[in-house]
């Protein structure tokens, strides 16, 4: 683990929790957690994964994180990204909301920044994960919701309005 590094994450939904839960599990230092959604922040900061900041307002200094995960993947969070993260450092991208623009390609190949891009899965991230759970290192307390199936389309919509969980799963019963 790198404890003590400073890891920056961009987005505090499903992806960016868990990410933040897994480098806690890991030994890393607390992250910076990216979140435009005030509840969403308050719920990321009473689970003591990070410590949150509206983007809007706030944001690291340039060149200041060893590691960025952009766990939204969106123009403005890949400009972001390109400029918070350190000469040398890395830039995990697994967030797919859009392909516009804002990655700095130029600093990123003259400051030598690692670009990742992360989507597939290897057979052993299966028996991580699932070693991750059953040790309970990693849960979804406090951050999953169970809704009934009928509740389906709403439960996207609330999602998408910020007015839920960021993990909602479907009951059949």
């Amino acid at each position: 683990a790198v404890a003590g590094s400073r890891t920056v994450i961009l987005g505090g939904g499903a992806i960016g929790l868990l990410c933040a839960q897994i480098m806690k599990a890991w030994g890393f230092g607390p992250p910076h957690i990216a979140e435009t959604n005030p509840l969403r922040r308050g719920m990321l900061e009473s689970l003591g994964l990070g410590n949150t900041y509206d983007p809007r307002d706030e944001h690291p200094a340039d060149s200041s994180a060893d590691i960025v995960i952009d766990a939204v993947g969106m123009g403005p969070t890949r400009a972001a990204a390109s400029r918070m993260v350190r000469p040398g450092g890395a830039i995990i991208h697994v967030g797919l909301q859009d392909s516009a623009p804002g990655l700095d390609t130029r600093r990123i190949t003259l400051q030598e920044i690692s670009f990742i891009g992360a989507y597939r899965y290897r057979a052993e991230d299966f028996s991580e994960a699932l070693a991750l759970l059953t040790s309970r290192k990693v849960s979804g307390d406090g951050w999953v919701e169970i809704r009934p199936l009928d509740q389906g389309a709403a439960s996207f919509q609330d999602i998408h309005d910020g007015r839920a969980a960021p993990k909602i799963i479907l009951a059949m019963s």
